[in-house]
Order: C-alpha cells, then structure tokens, then sequence
C-alpha cells in the first residue's frame, strides 16, 4: 500500500501506474527474512556507497522503497500525497507449533530448534506460547556464535520451565481455539484467531494483554513455574463442588453492584475490508435493564481480531 491506496507491484520493483499516480518513478523491493538475505540492489545502486551488500537484513522480513525526484509540475500528480508511506499485508512471524511436531507426537516436520521448520499461525494460544520462549532464540548465530548460544540455553530453559510440564493443557486449548464456528452467512472460522504486532518497546505485560484479549483468556503461573494459558471456552466440571470441599466461605454476592453495570456494550474490532481500521460492529444491550436503570455504555475495543463473529462472541 502506498498510503490508503493498494498498488501492484511489478517483477522489476517498480510500481504500476494508479489514475496517473506513483508508476515507475517509484521503485519497491522486499524480503521474506531467511536466514541469509539478500541486499536491496536498487538502494545500494543510488546510495554512493552508503548502503552496501553487507545491508543484508538477515532475518527480518523487509522492504526497501526509492522513489525518483520529479519536477515541481509532475509533484502533485505522481506523489499526490507527498512523501509515500508504505505499509504492506502479509502472513508475517513464523511459530513453533508444538502439535505439529512429529518428535512430540504430531503429524508433522516443525522443529523446536529449526526456525527454518516453523510456520505461520494465527493460534492465540500457540502464538503467546511462541512470544514467551521464542524471544530467545538464536537466529543471530550467523553473526555471533557466542551469543547464539547463550541465547539458545535461555531458550532451552524456558520451553523446559513453562511450558514442557504443562503441553497437554496448553494443547487442549490450542485446539479449542481451532474449532470451528459457523457463521450466518454460512462456512465457517476457527473459534479465536490473533493480529497481534508490536515494538521492540513494548512492555511483557501489554504484549500479553493483546494475547488475553484476541480469545477472552486467561494465565496463571505453577508454583515449579509452568504456565498455564486457557481461552475463554465453556467447561464443565469433571467433579461438582460440595460444600465438604469449601475450606473458607468469605463473601457471598448477587447481582451486579451499580457501579459495574454495563447494559450497553459496543464493540469495535479491526477490519481488514476496511484497510485495518478499527470499526464498530453491533452491539450488545439490554433494553430492559436500560429502561429501569438507564444506559451504561462501554467500549470493548478489539485491535487484535480481524473479523467480524469473533468480535461480537468475545
């Protein structure tokens, strides 16, 4: 995309003409971020040397944009909007999904240790499970061996910390995030999908949050430290609760404390139809309680969910 508009991009780099704007005054290159890349000769061709071959970007899926210098005449007409601000859609990260794994029991050739086995997924559950361990990972060994190592232990420790004693769990709930949910219009979807993106300033805590929120979830950390991670699901108990098994009864309460109602929930998600904007959808309300009380509005704001009928579920 250049700004809001959607351009097609030609085998050479450079851009198709759109209503006499942009053409092959502009020129777009990208990578899909392997283990040795490859530098973007176009740069490299104008820099006078300060871009180099040794730009390569390994690991780091990129793009690389010039755009040509044009007389103050043609300005207005191939950049109408000035300097060009270049986004792009893609099936970005690859995870580890452990269920996948042929070593582990599953059907398939994705490694721990390989990144180059790892796929794409939009798993919630696989994808924070991934964020957690993978952020140590060694995919800079190419550059420091030392360091790669070091960074591989870490790693090890974690997955065999957090998440090895508990993979069943964590399973169950990754799969339950697959299920399929039918949709009005008919087909259906998996029950919980993520768009989760962010900087390398982001904080551990907001990071989850964006996770917790893409599948109504919830996490919880063992005393041995194992993690716990669960979508919002319905579960029936495996053994009802008698009054033999409370120890302690502190409080009992009914009902919604007036300082807590919401009777009126709008619901706002990210719609790729609508070029990633956060959009609202239909609501939730209780005309009865609005009636009696009258309207307590909030907003559930869902940046990381891309459709429509998991939005209006959570």
């Amino acid at each position: 995309y250049f700004h809001d508009d959607a351009v097609t991009i030609n085998p050479d780099g450079t851009s198709v003409q759109l209503d006499g704007k942009y053409g092959d005054v502009v020129v777009v290159k990208s990578t899909n971020g392997a283990a040795t890349e490859t530098a973007f000769d176009h740069i490299i061709e104008k820099s006078e040397g300060t871009w180099t071959t040794a730009h390569r970007g390994d690991h780091t899926a990129s793009a690389g944009m010039r755009c040509r210098m044009v007389s103050s005449e043609k300005m207005l007409k191939l950049y109408p909007n000035q300097q060009i601000d270049l986004s792009a859609e893609a099936d970005w990260l690859c995870v580890y999904d452990w269920r996948a794994d042929s070593t582990a029991g599953g059907p398939g050739a994705p490694r721990r240790d390989d990144p180059t086995t790892w796929q794409w997924s939009d798993n919630p559950i696989v994808c924070q499970v991934h964020d957690e361990w993978a952020t140590n990972y060694p995919l800079w060994s190419n550059v420091d061996t030392d360091l790669a190592e070091r960074e591989q232990a870490i790693a090890d420790r974690i997955w065999t910390r957090r998440f090895a004693p508990v993979l069943d769990t964590l399973t169950d709930e990754a799969d339950a995030c697959d299920e399929a949910v039918t949709l009005a219009a008919g087909g259906t979807i998996p029950r919980y999908g993520c768009f989760v993106w962010y900087d390398a300033t982001t904080d551990r805590k907001s990071v989850r949050e964006m996770f917790k929120r893409s599948c109504d979830g919830w996490r919880s950390e063992r005393n041995d430290g194992a993690m716990i991670i669960r979508c919002g699901r319905w579960l029936v108990a495996p053994t009802p609760i008698t009054a033999s098994m409370i120890v302690e009864l502190g409080s009992v309460s009914a009902g919604t404390p007036k300082s807590r109602l919401i009777n009126d929930l709008q619901v706002r998600y990210r719609a790729p139809e609508h070029l990633y904007e956060v959009v609202d959808t239909v609501g939730w309300t209780d005309e009865g309680s609005i009636t009696r009380r009258g309207r307590k509005t909030t907003a559930l704001e869902l940046g990381e969910v891309t459709n429509n009928s998991q939005a209006r579920r959570l």
